[in-house]
């Protein structure tokens, strides 16, 4: 099962999130090994001047950002919040055996830390307070999601109960903590401490923003600035630019500390080097076979040591080294559409879960397939300057084979499957564009001559096909442009 999700991440940047997730069926829990392949097809105005000559392969790789992670595990505010009752003093902490929520998977990481300081237990009590804090914030997203759907005050009461039971529950643990480890295995659970009230406060404001009780909710964001203040974390003041800079800064840094045992370590190698190497030997064989025909014909007829076996050797020279070029280069251009240009080997706490590979050339509309140019062409009659025979065709693939076994063992939670995360920066598009505003003279109905400013755009339309096991899913995406950057982007289909 795939799931795609598209955003402006900046001013010249996309983001593509895709979820490649295990199907919920009998057939696809006993399969193990699950493969997912990312077509992308980006049609480019001509105007715009990207073609083989002036962008290469080396630089579309530096505008493209690949990162993979772990699906966060699925509970619910209330679940976080009551699931697991354990016993926690600012002293002492219980031990659950049957734990199976956020807060009880925490609190044995806690409790064997104390008791137990191996470094085992060190490194899957850091990895348990990056797992709450992480499944913490997408409880919030959900619950945040379904209250701005509905709306309604009792809901948002019950929202700011849950949202203080976990954040004082995680506060004993912080406590407990503070009087029995080392400073720097305490600070662990403070950064997850701060992180989880930066949170709290982020959502927090914008149920403030769609609350029709917007002065209950700016009364407990008051009460959730003085608790965070009471614990020792700053906030933000007004008129104080240099530590509300600072501050800002901080919480970047604690975002992604927190998120990165869910992000997959990535070794990135070159892809397909031997088979590469095997072609370039055999191109090297046909252009020496070339050379000592040529020889070989002529000491035959003229003799050895004559002029025109000398003349001949020279011109097979010459020829042999283009003939090597030339066979290399129609063997590259093969390998580029049938191979991949990069491996990237994706692990989880050492264990290696499976592989993505990536490939990236400009080809011809020739070699793009009828369904996708029949997708292309659903286009509105704005896009009548970018008809196909005017763009350049940029086709990126990625290809994903993931061991789910293996995947799943590495963590107590139910690990459904991975994100992969594509960001793709479109500055290098905007160096042939014109300037972002024109001016026309229009008259107008009181026969007045007025100048009228007009937004020049350029319209970069993406087809992206993904196909796994059990289905085909292609979308089609237009963004438009000027030189200033991103104006908007759109789903066509």
């Amino acid at each position: 099962m795939v799931k795609i999700r598209t955003r402006i991440h900046d001013k010249f940047s996309l983001e593509f999130k895709i979820w490649h997730m295990q199907e919920n069926n009998r057939k696809a829990d006993s399969r193990r090994i699950r493969k997912y392949r990312l077509e992308s097809w980006i049609f480019v105005p001509a105007t715009l001047d990207i073609n083989a000559l002036t962008y290469s392969r080396e630089h579309f790789y530096s505008d493209i950002t690949n990162y993979y992670r772990a699906i966060t595990p699925v509970y619910t505010l209330e679940e976080m919040a009551y699931g697991d009752k354990c016993t926690v003093s600012e002293t002492k902490v219980s031990f659950n055996p049957n734990a199976g929520s956020p807060f009880g998977y925490l609190s044995n990481a806690v409790y064997n830390l104390i008791n137990y300081p191996t470094e085992e237990n060190v490194s899957e009590y850091e990895y348990q307070i990056k797992m709450f804090c992480a499944i913490f914030k997408s409880a919030l997203r959900e619950r945040y999601n379904a209250l701005k759907a509905n709306g309604g005050a009792a809901d948002f009461e019950g929202f700011r109960n849950d949202l203080f039971v976990i954040l004082k529950n995680y506060a004993l643990l912080c406590d407990c903590l503070k009087n029995n480890v080392k400073a720097a295995l305490y600070n662990y659970c403070s950064f997850g401490e701060e992180f989880i009230i930066n949170l709290s406060e982020s959502y927090s404001y914008k149920i403030y923003e769609v609350s029709n009780s917007s002065k209950s909710v700016a009364e407990w964001l008051l009460e959730l600035g003085r608790y965070k203040e009471s614990r020792g974390y700053g906030v933000l003041k007004e008129g104080d630019d240099k530590k509300n800079a600072n501050l800002l800064h901080r919480w970047g840094v604690l975002k992604k500390y927190i998120e990165s045992d869910l992000f997959l370590s990535a070794d990135k190698r070159k892809s397909g080097v031997l088979k590469e190497q095997v072609y370039y030997s055999i191109a090297a064989g046909l252009s020496m076979i070339f050379a000592t025909a040529v020889a070989f014909t002529f000491q035959q007829k003229y003799g050895n040591f004559t002029m025109p076996l000398f003349v001949a050797l020279v011109v097979s020279y010459m020829l042999k080294d283009r003939i090597k070029e030339l066979v290399r280069s129609a063997f590259s251009s093969n390998r580029k559409i049938k191979y991949f240009d990069n491996k990237t080997l994706l692990g989880v706490k050492d264990t290696i879960i499976g592989y993505s590979r990536e490939g990236f050339d400009i080809i011809p509309q020739s070699k793009v397939p009828q369904e996708i140019m029949e997708i292309r062409n659903r286009s509105f009659i704005v896009d009548a300057e970018n008809r196909i025979n005017n763009e350049s065709i940029l086709f990126y693939r990625n290809l994903i084979r993931l061991d789910q076994k293996k995947l799943e063992e590495t963590s107590e939670y139910k690990i459904e499957g991975i994100n992969e995360i594509l960001m793709l920066n479109l500055s290098s598009f905007v160096k042939k564009m014109d300037n972002p505003q024109n001016v026309y003279k229009l008259c107008n109905a009181e026969k007045e001559f007025v100048n009228v400013s007009v937004k020049k755009i350029y319209y970069i339309n993406f087809v992206l096909r993904i196909s796994w096991d059990e289905g085909v899913f292609c979308q089609r995406y237009r963004v438009v442009m000027n030189r200033d950057g991103i104006v908007s982007m759109e789903s066509l289909m």
